[in-house]
């Protein structure tokens, strides 16, 4: 694990994800993409989202592409190491060019989580 209860915390995260409330019968995910290079040890993680959506049955629901990226590096000859370090969404149709320029540190919210585990916070 990289960080303390990793596995827990990818549960939960996993958990809430599915329970979404899903656009249509096909889910919440348009198209996935994700691009690993070795060269610049970078993965970007890019997601299509719905969700909310019909709203109330009124208004379209959110939508946009969450974009992640994290550093990658080769541990073993069939083992790769993820750390996650941005994350931030593209075109929503909620916040526009503002919300596109709003970038997550994932890293160091992942580190501040692993300090309160560690901490019995």
């Amino acid at each position: 694990n990289i960080i303390p209860g990793g596995e827990e915390v990818a549960n939960g995260i996993f958990k809430f994800t599915a329970g979404l409330p899903v656009a249509g019968t096909r889910g919440p995910f348009g198209l996935i993409q994700q691009t690993v290079s070795l060269e610049t040890e970078e993965l970007v993680s890019e997601v299509e989202m719905r969700i909310f959506d019909p709203f109330f049955a009124i208004a379209s629901g959110v939508s946009g592409t969450v974009v992640s990226t994290a550093n990658v590096s080769v541990t073993g000859p069939d083992t790769l190491k993820v750390t996650p370090r941005t994350t931030r969404v593209r075109n929503s149709n909620i916040g526009g060019p503002l919300l596109d320029q709003l970038v997550v540190p994932t890293s160091d919210l992942m580190a501040s989580a692993a300090g309160m585990t560690g901490q019995g916070g």
